[in-house]
């Protein structure tokens, strides 16, 4: 997954890191059912590794909500939950808004991966996986690197944990043919408003996306948990 710039908390490039990278990406797209309890030594020993740098991924992904750590019993696989999606995509609109505000003569676009089409904008198409994934790709970076507009390492840090935790949420709109044209449509504008420094209608742009994704929230959701309620249990080859 893109990150526009590293964090300095975020130790990706030691062995620690990249069991981390792995557990998560695996968690991320929800590919284990709902309240799965994550079993160390299962883990370690599919990764090859030795529990310690497991245990510590696990305990960094609850910190980050992703997964659920009950005392006295371990950590736990969590269902997508509305309410909560519902409150992380207000969070991150009041952070872009912010930062669009602050500092939108900063914004560019070098640097980031445009998917394929994305100049033409979008026409009614069957939509594959990997054009979803590709344009999820590209909206996360986007998003961070709106973000990053504020100069508040807080802010981008929130950010980067909505991307993670909306990632799926993002991939299952994006596969209807009718959601892709319009969530391409709407990003080419932005990306365009975004370069032109026009922070008023780039802002009324976001806000009406974000509108958009609320009103297909529990249908996405219900999506979301269906996928992966039909995902195989947790064995040691799950990571």
């Amino acid at each position: 997954m893109y990150r526009d710039g590293q964090d300095e908390n975020r130790p990706d490039n030691d062995k620690s890191g990249q069991v981390y990278i792995r557990i998560r990406e695996t968690l991320l797209l929800y590919r284990l059912p709902p309240q799965t309890q994550l079993n160390i030594r299962n883990i370690a020993e599919g990764m090859n590794v030795s529990p310690t740098p497991v245990r510590e991924s696990l305990i960094r992904l609850a910190h980050e909500e992703i997964i659920l750590m009950v005392p006295g019993r371990g950590f736990f696989t969590k269902p997508l939950s509305v309410r909560e999606l519902e409150s992380d995509y207000e969070l991150a609109l009041l952070i872009a808004k912010h930062a669009i505000e602050k500092n939108i003569h900063n914004f560019s676009i070098e640097g980031i991966f445009k998917p394929n089409g994305f100049e033409q904008g979008a026409e009614e198409l069957t939509v594959s996986a990997n054009m979803a994934r590709s344009w999820t790709i590209f909206l996360e970076a986007l998003y961070e690197r709106i973000a990053s507009l504020s100069a508040n390492n807080k802010f981008i840090r929130i950010m980067r944990q909505f991307n993670d935790r909306t990632t799926l949420i993002r991939e299952i709109d994006l596969l209807q043919s009718n959601r892709f044209c319009q969530i391409t449509d709407d990003t080419a504008e932005l990306v365009t408003l975004l370069i032109d420094h026009n922070a008023a209608k780039a802002i009324q742009n976001l806000e009406r996306q974000n509108n958009a994704k609320l009103q297909l929230l529990y249908e996405l959701v219900k999506e979301g948990n269906a996928r992966s309620l039909g995902a195989a249990g947790l064995t040691k080859t799950s990571f």
